[in-house]
């Protein structure tokens, strides 16, 4: 599943992410796919994928790849 979201913002149910758009020009793909549990967020920093439960707790995950999306054409 692709999954569009604000970075940081709590994902209101659990879900299972093997990839996301970080931006809309911006794709990061992961090694393995990562449940992301109801109230944590996610983020990409300096390679990795990291998801963060509202305790604050931390789990890291490599990315397995992240690319810029080419688009074609100004903004509508």
């Amino acid at each position: 599943m692709t999954f569009s979201f604000e970075r940081n913002v709590p994902v209101s149910r659990m879900v299972m992410i093997s990839g996301f758009d970080l931006h809309s020009d911006f794709h990061v793909g992961l090694e393995q796919p990562v449940f992301v549990r109801a109230g944590e967020s996610i983020d990409y920093e300096r390679g990795d994928v990291v998801v963060t439960a509202p305790s604050g707790e931390q789990r890291r995950y490599s990315a397995g790849g992240s690319h810029w999306i080419c688009r074609i054409g100004g903004r509508s």
